[in-house]
């Protein structure tokens, strides 16, 4: 996934409903890769669209390599799980861009005319509804980016709040 963020502006990222054969932007892009024969996928990280068309994407719920020769036959009820190779995945909705218990991981955030590039980003069990990123310095190490709402479920109760999340960036 790759959002790219201007400095100083505000960037939200609240789900809508997604159509799989087109790359929406909400101030992010995201269309998920296509599932690929003997490939290494990431639990929590990879999301893929099976080569026929299911009304699903699918999460890799626990990582491993794909079959080194056909593809699965992937479910059509959401949730459902289906093993290829050494992987799981599970059938999610197109609109379904993160949710409770899952976890958002990134590499390639990248501040625009800074020239620098978070590393990592991770936030367990809860909704990313929108940030905001200020000016970071090109000689920067790490960066807050403070203003972060999250909704979370804990005991199926909804709420709000705002947090801070550091993060280590490089030189592109």
């Amino acid at each position: 996934m790759t959002i790219l963020v201007s400095k100083g502006c505000d960037v939200y990222t609240y789900p809508c409903p997604h159509d799989k054969d087109e790359s929406k932007y909400y101030y992010l892009k995201y269309k998920p890769a296509t599932w690929e024969i003997d490939k290494v996928y990431i639990k929590s990280t990879d999301i893929v669209l099976p080569t026929v068309e299911t009304g699903f994407m699918f999460k890799c719920v626990s990582g491993g390599r794909s079959d080194v020769t056909t593809e699965p036959v992937f479910p059509t009820v959401e949730n459902e799980t289906i093993d290829d190779g050494t992987v799981k995945w599970k059938a999610v909705p197109y609109d379904a861009l993160m949710g409770f218990n899952d976890i958002i991981t990134t590499s390639t955030w990248q501040v625009e005319e800074v020239g620098t590039l978070i590393d990592s980003f991770s936030l367990d069990n809860n909704f990313l509804v929108g940030f905001r990123l200020y000016e970071v310095p090109v000689d920067a190490t790490e960066v807050t980016v403070t203003n972060v709402i999250v909704i979370t479920k804990p005991d199926g109760k909804e709420f709000t709040y705002n947090r801070s999340i550091k993060f280590t960036i490089k030189e592109l």
